[in-house]
């Protein structure tokens, strides 16, 4: 999301303005106060930077994302001027520097898509000039979001005056929200691939199967949703993502239904709570885990380093916030689910090795086996802490403890993790 780079003013960050405005209950002259803040989590900026701090912060989560084995981004555009505009030249001219792949993404429910087909094509031609646009030895992709929301006519209309204006063909990627047999029926003659957005419960990770062969049986090639969680503090609504369930059955589903691309989503949405980029409160653990899945589905050797992902809430779902706000509700995508009080551990392991978890007052001691496991135990007020082995020398702490009497109300899952020798 182009709104939410690393940093919006290049200041400290516990001055910026992700402190100041979006996290603070009474920020942006309090229209976020019933939501306790627009937000409940932030980029990890690394501090002021000389020069043209947003290119510098752009080519700072390339580079992270490329370690992560990300190859591109996919960029949601909302409008065609002002300060995200704006910013994605910049991220434009950075991914062109080091060889990253940008995908311009119209969104159909923002006024981007309320322009004339013609009107899109002059202002995407010069976008799609650029070499980080430009795929090595394929067409140019043009994605969407929510695609069922436009006619499919204004798609065709804006694909071929793309090419028009570009003299070069272009592939259309659709991702749709509504993934019904109707509406992949509708965008197969435009799309290359298509793809849906997806749910952010296991259960619905567990479903992709069905539209996977949708667009299989209309020889279209599948783009498969992985996401780790959803909690969106301004309406009120979370997905129960069961720890990392959601992450892990996701993946698994895009391997097991040989996905020709992955969409994690999503990079920085931090207003619904879905960012995998790293953060005051993933600390990077959402993208060394998925690295370390496609690892494992690629037959990694079982001697890679050990690897501890810790999952668990800052506080008890029940709990009550100390500063009046709206509660959070478990029916984002229309399903109540129970809330899930648990700190969840995930072990990758070239052996089986004794484990110390401690949680609050109470530790527990477990033998984790050769490969990936996943050990839960009840969630408490507290420090939490994982000790892998006898030496002290794999020991996570949690950035921050389970609280009993919270700010505000955070049903967003936190994460941390280490890897060892």
């Amino acid at each position: 999301m182009l709104q939410f780079p690393l940093s919006l003013d290049n200041k400290p960050e516990g001055q910026d303005y992700y402190a100041k405005e979006w996290l603070d209950p009474n920020g942006e002259n309090g229209k976020h106060r019933l939501a306790g803040g627009y937000l409940r989590d932030r980029p990890l900026n690394g501090g002021p930077k000389q020069g043209d701090f947003i290119k510098v912060n752009y080519l700072h989560e390339i580079k992270t994302a490329q370690s992560a084995g990300i190859s591109g981004f996919m960029v949601n555009l909302q409008n065609v001027s002002g300060p995200e505009w704006d910013r994605f030249q910049v991220l434009l001219g950075a991914a062109d520097e080091v060889n990253f792949h940008i995908v311009p993404t119209i969104d159909a429910t923002t006024e981007f898509s309320q322009l004339p087909p013609d009107e899109v094509g002059r202002r995407l031609a010069p976008v799609f000039a650029h070499p980080s646009v430009q795929a090595s030895g394929e067409a140019p992709v043009l994605a969407s979001f929510a695609t069922e929301k436009k006619e499919m006519t204004w798609w065709r209309d804006v694909i071929s005056t793309l090419e028009a204006k570009t003299g070069s063909p272009v592939d259309f990627h659709a991702t749709l929200v509504d993934s019904s047999s109707q509406n992949i029926s509708s965008v197969a003659p435009l799309a290359k691939a298509i793809g849906t957005w997806g749910g952010r419960t296991p259960s619905d990770a567990s479903k992709q199967g069905e539209a996977a062969q949708r667009v299989r049986d209309l020889d279209r090639e599948w783009i498969a949703p992985v996401a780790a969680q959803d909690v969106r503090p301004t309406s009120g609504l979370y997905a129960e993502a069961e720890n990392t369930a959601t992450l892990r059955q996701s993946w698994s589903a895009a391997h097991d239904h040989g996905a020709e691309w992955t969409q994690l989503i999503t990079w920085n949405d931090y207003a619904e709570g879905t960012q995998l980029a790293p953060s005051r409160n993933n600390q990077g653990a959402w993208l060394a885990m998925i690295r370390r899945l496609a690892d494992v589905g690629d037959g990694d050797s079982p001697q890679r380093a050990r690897q501890v992902v810790l999952t668990y809430r800052p506080h008890q779902p029940g709990a009550k916030a100390t500063r009046a706000s709206r509660s959070m509700h478990p029916t984002l995508g229309g399903a109540a689910v129970r809330p899930r009080n648990q700190v969840e551990v995930v072990t990758f392991l070239p052996h089986e090795e004794k484990v110390r978890l401690t949680v609050g007052e109470e530790s527990y001691e477990y033998v984790a086996p050769a490969g990936t496991h996943v050990e839960l135990r009840p969630a408490r007020p507290g420090r939490v802490s994982v000790q892998l082995g006898a030496t002290p020398d794999c020991h996570l702490q949690a950035t921050s403890p389970i609280v009993a009497k919270p700010l505000v109300q955070d049903l967003s899952y936190h994460a941390d993790w280490i890897e060892c020798s």
